[in-house]
């Protein structure tokens, strides 16, 4: 039973060793840092810096809960500030908006999270319950 506890070991170490990591290239023309934003859900506005060698440009539109300072640049070696700014949201499912900075046919994606609106839901008191459904029907529901 040892013996077989220790070839799975070794089988494992030998799997893991044998992985490789494959690193992206990276990009030469375009840097945005940072590429990963998480908005609350009262929005807000932050910053990010955008390093290229030649102008640059956000092509594709926004969707309309995102704003962005500049859609366009020039090249800048020490970078030029864009501020993206979010609204608040009274959505209840998570929202996500992609950023495509391009530059000389070279493209680097800026991730836009916003945290979902959870409403107040209101306190239920003892008693019963029931869950009305459009056609009539009725299920009732025990506050137990």
């Amino acid at each position: 039973m040892k013996l077989r506890s220790i070839f799975a070991s070794i089988l494992a170490s030998v799997a893991l060793i044998g992985c490789v990591q494959e690193e992206l290239p990276a990009l030469k023309n375009i840097e945005v840092t940072p590429s990963y934003f998480t908005f609350g859900v009262e929005g807000g506005t932050k910053e990010l810096k955008v390093t290229s060698a030649a102008a640059w440009e956000i092509k594709e539109a926004l969707p309309e809960w995102v704003t962005v300072s500049a859609l366009k640049g020039n090249a800048s070696e020490k970078g030029e500030s864009v501020t993206v700014t979010v609204a608040a949201s009274t959505d209840t499912l998570a929202r996500t908006a992609y950023l495509n900075f391009t530059c000389a046919g070279e493209t680097q994606l800026v991730t836009v999270n916003q945290d979902a609106f959870v409403p107040d839901f209101p306190e239920f008191k003892a008693g019963d319950y029931w869950i009305v459904f459009e056609k009539g029907a009725a299920l009732p529901l025990s506050s137990a």
